[in-house]
């Protein structure tokens, strides 16, 4: 039957996580969008729903050391004018685990340039380059 250290009804893979960890990743999702919504305010780079075109370099910042870093790349990065528009949810919600970001640099050779930054970076992002084009839905 079951043995003596199993508790009943629970799945003894599944790893428990406190519900601390939790509320504490979620506000430090919460601070890194409002972070980089202010740095886009502040260098004026809009900020849309859908980006679309070619070389968009989409980023998933998920862990702890990517979303406290985040933001100061970004800073870098708008520094330099590379970037042109960022894809990122317009509201945040409180249900945000990570932040998915769509970065439509200015030109193929900024692409080049912020596709290295992310490939060269400590912090391990999962970065890809996409081209994405408007679909009839859109």
């Amino acid at each position: 039957m079951n043995e003596p250290n199993q508790r009943i009804g629970r799945n003894p893979k599944r790893r428990s996580r406190s519900p601390r960890v939790s509320v504490i990743k979620r506000n430090l999702v919460k601070n890194t969008y409002y972070s980089l919504r202010e740095i886009f305010e502040e260098f004026n780079v809009p900020c849309v729903e859908k980006v679309c075109g070619t070389g968009i370099v989409r980023i998933s910042v998920r862990n702890r050391s990517q979303l406290e870093n985040i933001a100061s790349i970004m800073n870098e990065l708008l520094e330099l004018s590379l970037i042109a528009e960022v894809g990122i949810p317009m509201e945040y919600s409180n249900r945000y685990k990570s932040i998915m970001l769509f970065l439509q640099p200015v030109n193929i050779m900024a692409t080049n340039k912020v596709h290295q930054v992310f490939q060269e970076s400590l912090f391990q992002f999962n970065h890809v380059v996409l081209n994405i084009h408007p679909t009839k839905a859109a």
